[in-house]
C-alpha cells in the first residue's frame, strides 16, 4: 500500500482509517490536505480534516478486489483524474458501468488485465460518459471494434490509446484513420493476430503519432506495411517485435529520421544486412532492441555509427561471440546493455571496459564466463545494476569483489550453483543492496 497526501483536505478520521486498511489499496493521492494533531492514549496522532480531493487512485490486487469495493471511494472522487484498476480479474461490467462512470473528471484510465470486462461497460457504460479522457488502456479486456469507435468519437482529446490483446479486428483501423485524430500521439495494438496488412494504410492519416506498437501482430507482414509506417515521420518510438520482415523491408525504417526508440526483437528473418542503412540515418536513436534476432551477430560492425546517440542496447539471444565485442566497445554512450544468452567468454567481456557510462548490465546465461571475466567489470565505476544469473562458473569470491566497489544497487545472481544461500542472505542484510532477484519485471 502506498499513500501520497499533498496539502490534503478533510475526511472523517474513522473513514480514513478504513480506507487505509483496505488490502487492495495500492496508491492514494489527495490534493490540498490539512492535518489536526490529537493527543490520545497512544501518544500524538493526526487526523485528516475536511472533505478530500482525491486525484489519483490505484487499486491493484488481483483476486482480492471486487467491483463492490469501488463504492468505498464514490464520496471522494468528484475531482478524480487518474484511476488505475489494472490486474483485477474479478472486476465486472456491472460495477464498472455503475461506479466508474461517475468519475466524470477522469483523464487517465487503466483497465489492463481486467479480463471480465466487455463492451457492456467499456462501450456504452464508460465511453459515452468519460468524455475528458486523455489516456486509455483497455488491454487484455474483451473490448471490440465498436467500443474503440465509441471512445474515439466521444473523446476528441484522446492522446494515448492502448488496446493490446483485445478483441479488435481489422475494422478498427479504418475507424482510427477516418477520425483524423489530431491529438492522438500514442497507439498500441500489440498482440492482435486479426489485424492484417490490408487496412494498415488507414493509419497514415495519423500525422502527429509519436508512438506506435505493432509488436506481436502476427497477421502483419511485408513491404506494404513497412512502407506505410515509414511515411509516419513524426514517430519517435516504434515497436515491431515478432514482425515478419526481411532486411530490405527493415531499411524502410531509415526514413523515420526522428526515431528515438526502436524495438524489433524476435524478428527471425533479419540477418543484419539492413543495419548499415538504418544506423547511418537514425541520428536521434537512443534505444535499440534486437533481442532474439539470432542471425545478426556477423553484422554488428554496422552499429558503430550509433555511437553518437545510443544509450540502451538489447542483444540478448543474438548468438554473440567474442568477435562481436570490439564493436560494442565503441558504443561509449551506452548506459544499459543486455548481452545475455550468448557465447561470449572472458576475453570478450574485457571489451566492455570502455563503456564508462554503463549503469545496467545483463550477462546472464554466458556459458563461457568465469571469475576472471566477471572481475574485469570492476572497472565499470558507474555500474549500479548487474544481472549475472545462470552462470555456472562464477563464484562468491568474484561477486564479493564487485560488491565491495559499493556502487551496485541491484544484483541478480540466482541460479548460479557456486553461490550459496547464506551468501545471498548477506547481500540482502549486510551489503545494502536493494535486491538480488531478477532485474526484469515479468
Amino acid at each position: 500500500m502506498a499513500l501520497t497526501l499533498n496539502n490534503a483536505s478533510p475526511i472523517a478520521s474513522h473513514v480514513f482509517s478504513q480506507l487505509l486498511g483496505l488490502p487492495f489499496l495500492s496508491r492514494l493521492v489527495m490534493d490540498g490536505a490539512r492535518w489536526n494533531p490529537v493527543t490520545s492514549g497512544n501518544g500524538m496522532e493526526y487526523q485528516l480534516l475536511g472533505p478530500p480531493k482525491l486525484s489519483f487512485l490505484q487499486l491493484n490486487s488481483g483476486r482480492k478486489f471486487r467491483s463492490a469495493h469501488l463504492h468505498w471511494f464514490l464520496p471522494f472522487t468528484s475531482s478524480l483524474t487518474h484511476l488505475d484498476l489494472r490486474g483485477n480479474p474479478k472486476l465486472d461490467d456491472v460495477g464498472v458501468s455503475t461506479d466508474v462512470s461517475c468519475f466524470t473528471e477522469l483523464k487517465y484510465l487503466r483497465l489492463t488485465r481486467c479480463f471480465a470486462l466487455t463492451d457492456v461497460s467499456l462501450g456504452s457504460g464508460l465511453a459515452t460518459k468519460l468524455t475528458k479522457m486523455e489516456s486509455l488502456d483497455i488491454s487484455d479486456t474483451k473490448a471490440s471494434d465498436h467500443t474503440i469507435a465509441l471512445w474515439l468519437h466521444n473523446c476528441p482529446g484522446l492522446v494515448t490509446l492502448i488496446f493490446a490483446r483485445s478483441c479488435a479486428t481489422n475494422a478498427c483501423l479504418p475507424i482510427i484513420g477516418r477520425m483524423g485524430l489530431q491529438h492522438l500521439r500514442h497507439l498500441s495494438m500489440e498482440g492482435h493476430p486479426r489485424i492484417t496488412d490490408s487496412f494498415v494504410d488507414y493509419l497514415s492519416s495519423l500525422s502527429n503519432l509519436t508512438t506506435l506498437n505493432f509488436g506481436g501482430c502476427s497477421g502483419l507482414s511485408g513491404q506494404s506495411v513497412i512502407s506505410t509506417i515509414s511515411l509516419m515521420t513524426s514517430l519517435r518510438n516504434l515497436s515491431l517485435n515478432r514482425f515478419l520482415m526481411d532486411d530490405y523491408e527493415f531499411t524502410y525504417i531509415s526514413r523515420l529520421t526522428n526515431l528515438e526508440t526502436l524495438s524489433a526483437s524476435n524478428c527471425s528473418n533479419l540477418d543484419g544486412t539492413g543495419l548499415e542503412r538504418v544506423s547511418t540515418q537514425l541520428f536521434h536513436l537512443r534505444s535499440l532492441n534486437l533481442s532474439a534476432c539470432d542471425l545478426i551477430s556477423d553484422q554488428l560492425s554496422h552499429l558503430t555509427p550509433l555511437s553518437r546517440t545510443l544509450q540502451e542496447l538489447n542483444l540478448a539471444g543474438c548468438g554473440l561471440n567474442d568477435d562481436c565485442m570490439p564493436y560494442l566497445g565503441e558504443l561509449t554512450k551506452l548506459s544499459s546493455l543486455d548481452i545475455s544468452r550468448s557465447h561470449i567468454s572472458n576475453i570478450g567481456i574485457t571489451y566492455l571496459q570502455t563503456l564508462t557510462r554503463l549503469q545496467a548490465l545483463s550477462i546472464s546465461h554466458l556459458s563461457h564466463l568465469t571469475d576472471s571475466g566477471l572481475l574485469s567489470i570492476t572497472k565499470l565505476t558507474t555500474l549500479t545494476q548487474l544481472d549475472a544469473s545462470w552462470n555456472y562458473e562464477i563464484s562468491e569470491a568474484s561477486l564479493s569483489s564487485i560488491i565491495k566497489m559499493g556502487l551496485l544497487k541491484r544484483i541478480d545472481v540466482s541460479y548460479c550453483p557456486s553461490v550459496s544461500t547464506p551468501f545471498l542472505d548477506h547481500l540482502v542484510f549486510h551489503s545494502g543492496l536493494d535486491m538480488y532477484f531478477p532485474l526484469t519485471e515479468t
